[in-house]
């Protein structure tokens, strides 16, 4: 992936999870505005505009998902993180 073994972690599980993120987005969008209260209320009036410009960027293939796990080395190489 990049420089996790020398920032003291390994990679556990690494997974792409664009198309899943961009069904997710396709089935939001069809099913219209969400009923209040929803995630405005936690992220602020911006959150829809913000929301609907990364499901777009999804969709246009400018950026993806992905979601690892990773796991301290050892101990020591932990502590130096602090």
């Amino acid at each position: 992936m990049g420089d996790e073994g020398a920032a003291g972690f390994h990679t556990l599980a690494l997974q792409d999870d664009t198309e899943t993120a961009k069904a997710w987005f396709v089935q939001l969008r069809a099913s219209g505005p969400p009923p209040s209260p929803n995630l405005n209320v936690v992220m602020g009036l911006d959150f829809a505009q913000l929301a609907a410009n990364l499901g777009r960027n999804l969709l246009e293939g400018r950026l993806g998902i992905l979601t690892v796990v990773f796991e301290a080395a050892s101990p020591k190489a932990a502590n130096h993180l602090l």
